[in-house]
């Protein structure tokens, strides 16, 4: 598959049924044969297949239980307080947060290791994303969750998207995402 931005998951803008079969054939492939390292590679944004392949060495399961929730209540609330994005929330809530409500998006917020610590937008897709466990205090980091755009923009610190059947887990492949990591703009510190 070739396109003219690695880091965007649809070259010309348009899911396509055939990319979906293409991206499902190589998932199959290289879950059902882990050992062979190259498989259908070619059909697969390099991106997306070494993702898939840290996930499988991190032991992610393609069709296990969804990702852990490491952090509620009060635990996650101290957490959240302490964080350094705590302190842009009513700014990221002003520019991103009232859009995703009306467009039917959602908006997610990380730590650098993947949790989540914001969850905010849409009310009907929170709801939806709760049965893959995309909730505030869920670790979506690559060796819990497999390939997600917010995993692959922290662990390769670019900002990357990622179309259904491309992600590794597949109770996430009716999803797509975007995201972009966040750094503290005085020590260059990733933050989210």
């Amino acid at each position: 598959m070739t396109s003219v931005n690695p880091w965007l998951a649809l070259p010309n803008g348009i899911p396509s049924h055939g990319l979906t079969r293409q991206l499902r054939a190589a998932h199959q492939a290289l879950i059902t044969t882990p050992g062979d390292r190259q498989g259908r590679r070619g059909e697969v944004r390099p991106i997306v297949w070494d993702s898939w392949r840290r996930s499988l060495g991190s032991g992610v399961d393609p069709d296990g239980g969804a990702p852990s929730v490491d952090l509620v209540d009060d635990a996650l609330r101290a957490y959240r307080d302490a964080h350094p994005l705590a302190a842009v929330m009513p700014v990221i809530r002003k520019l991103l947060v009232e859009d995703a409500e009306s467009d039917k998006m959602i908006v997610a917020i990380t730590d650098a290791a993947g949790c989540l610590l914001w969850v905010e937008g849409d009310h009907r897709l929170r709801s939806q994303a709760e049965g893959i466990h995309f909730v505030e205090g869920a670790n979506w980091g690559e060796s819990q969750a497999g390939t997600n755009a917010p995993a692959i923009a922290l662990a390769l610190d670019h900002c990357v998207q990622v179309y259904g059947s491309e992600h590794f887990h597949r109770r996430v492949q009716p999803w797509s995402c975007s995201a972009a990591p966040v750094h503290d703009p005085m020590t260059g510190e990733l933050l989210g």
